[in-house]
């Protein structure tokens, strides 16, 4: 079974949609048998098309009299209309339902077209016979879809349907079907015999499906191959957006460091010694998921019991002890109930959390994170990029600085609550930046305020969350990094660069093809089979170009 999400993925429990979910392992590995269904049926249909077409081109060889070569070649693309040709007459039929010209209305029209006609040539015998077009045609097309099918990773939609590579498409068959009556319309005046075998040439030359391939193609390939390396882009704009980011906002806890923080050091400022002090801590801080709150009650056994408890945003927690009313959190918190500045100011590189009542200040508690051990050369990667980095924290300003200053990121902002986190972005992007971010925050560190917040992915122009970060940032991410690594950031900066050159490759591939066989086709210099095989050959052109994505990213 070619299911390609990697074992990290299938570990994390997710589906496409890139939420948790208990049944998503299996949710994966049924589209995975879906996809190998679909690619062994267009195997079957590709059979058939290619047998008709080396039979088709076997029997109509000079010396043959035609209506028997004529009669054989009917025969032999029957089949291919019946059978091969099906997937380009459900889906024209379905496109023009919906009243949208989808890129199979052209196709499906130039194979009948095709077929009627050289039907017709063989009653009348007046014209040449094109059905050589029809099998030829269809197989090359069928091979450009089933490149593209293995090009896609199992959990990701077909490439091209977006409601966007829809909206042009329809444009682009629409002026191609006015060309082919212009055409058709020309050549009756000027040769009629000839009108019919011009207009098919043309519709055959000019059929937008290499267009259609040039850039979804090479989206799914290269996210197929970061999906490996441990990047799951959920919306189709993540890769555009992250390679024209000017600037990278990036959190501290849990972004640039492990998220793991320990307490180093308790330090008394008031009548409490540190044993009581750190009680008291452990007793507000029971419940509280939140890396800090986790490291402030490690090693204490049995603490009070706290009463009314209140986690604010950004700040800190609030709770009553032996009626007595007790906060924890930023000095600004804690100054609103002890009164005065806080005593002592923190080491460098260190995280200071405040304890104090309503008679003053009783303990700081330093903590230090350790840095990820990939988190200079990520940066590294960042920089030489481009890119703009910004480290923004709800920490203090010194503890952002420091770490800031490790990694060598020029700006580092801290001591910002979530709201203020996100008018940071709206400044950005007010004065021309196109901002992403990177949020690595769990449910907590987002109530917290401790990392960039849960709504920051309605505001940045591209989010990049961890599998392990909160609900509310998967749901608004637009690309999820899987593990505990960050090294994936910069290699899914590396695709997206990649990904946009393989882009104008094949787009400008597309135009010199129409430049040349457009014209060509029009002026009667095209017979129709030719003009087929070399609009599909291109097809095939343009997804090969794109797997080579899928090799140069592993």
């Amino acid at each position: 079974m070619s299911v390609v999400l990697n074992h990290a993925a299938l570990a994390a429990g997710f589906t496409a949609d890139g939420l948790r979910d208990t049944a998503g392992v299996r949710t994966i590995e049924r589209r995975g048998i879906k996809l190998d269904r679909a690619r062994a049926v267009l195997v079957r249909r590709m059979q058939v098309a290619g047998l008709s077409m080396i039979q088709v081109l076997l029997h109509v060889v000079p010396g043959m009299a035609p209506a028997s070569a004529g009669i054989i070649a009917l025969c032999l693309t029957l089949p291919v209309l019946l059978y091969s040709a099906q997937p380009f007459f459900s889906g024209a039929w379905h496109d023009l339902k919906r009243g949208v010209a989808g890129m199979d209305v052209p196709i499906a029209l130039a194979l009948v077209v095709a077929f009627v006609d050289s039907c017709a040539a063989l009653v009348f015998d007046s014209r040449a016979l094109h059905f050589d077009a029809v099998p030829l045609f269809a197989f090359v097309l069928l091979a450009s879809r089933y490149l593209a099918l293995c090009g896609q990773p199992s959990a990701r939609r077909r490439p091209g349907r977006s409601p966007e590579t829809d909206r042009i498409a329809a444009w682009c068959v629409s002026g191609l079907l006015a060309l082919t009556a212009l055409v058709y319309a020309s050549w009756l005046q000027i040769e009629p015999g000839r009108a019919s075998q011009v207009a098919l040439a043309v519709l055959m030359a000019a059929c937008p499906c290499a267009l259609s391939l040039a850039t979804p193609t090479a989206r799914a390939c290269t996210t197929d191959s970061l999906l490996q390396r441990g990047v799951l882009a959920l919306q189709p704009h993540a890769l555009d957006t992250i390679d024209r980011a000017t600037h990278v906002i990036l959190g501290k806890t849990g972004t640039l460091t492990r998220g793991r923080p320990v307490l180093c050091r308790t330090v008394p400022v008031g009548a409490l010694d540190d044993v009581a002090c750190r009680r008291i801590a452990a007793a507000l801080e029971t419940g509280n998921p939140h890396p800090l709150g986790q490291a402030l009650r490690g090693g204490v056994a049995a603490p009070p019991l706290a009463e009314r408890v209140h986690m604010a945003a950004g700040q800190g927690v609030e709770g009553w002890i032996d009626g007595v009313r007790y906060r924890i959190g930023s000095a600004a918190w804690v100054g609103g109930i002890a009164g005065g500045a806080a005593r002592a100011a923190a080491p460098a590189g260190t995280t200071s959390v405040w304890l104090g009542h309503a008679a003053g200040w009783l303990a700081r508690f330093d903590l230090i994170d350790p840095l990820r051990p990939e988190a200079l050369a990520v940066v590294g990667r960042l920089r030489a990029a481009g890119k703009t980095l910004i480290l923004l924290s709800g920490d203090t300003q010194p503890a952002a600085q420091a770490v800031a200053a490790r990694l060598g990121i020029p700006t580092a902002i801290g001591g910002k609550l979530p709201h203020e986190k996100l008018a940071c972005i709206r400044r950005l992007q007010a004065g021309g930046a196109v901002v992403a971010v990177v949020a690595m925050a769990s449910a907590a560190q987002v109530d917290a305020g401790d990392a960039v917040d849960a709504a920051a992915p309605r505001v940045a122009d591209v989010t990049i969350a961890m599998v392990c970060g909160s609900v509310p940032g998967q749901r608004h991410a637009d690309a999820l990094i899987i593990g505990d690594d960050l090294t994936p950031l910069a290699d899914a900066l590396d695709g997206a660069r990649r990904t946009l050159a393989v882009m104008r490759q094949n787009l400008i591939g597309v135009a010199v093809y129409n430049a040349l066989a457009i014209p060509a086709a029009a002026t009667g210099l095209l017979d129709p089979w030719l003009a087929g095989v070399g609009m599909a050959g291109v097809s095939v052109l343009v997804v090969l170009n794109a797997l080579r994505l899928r090799a140069a990213q592993r």
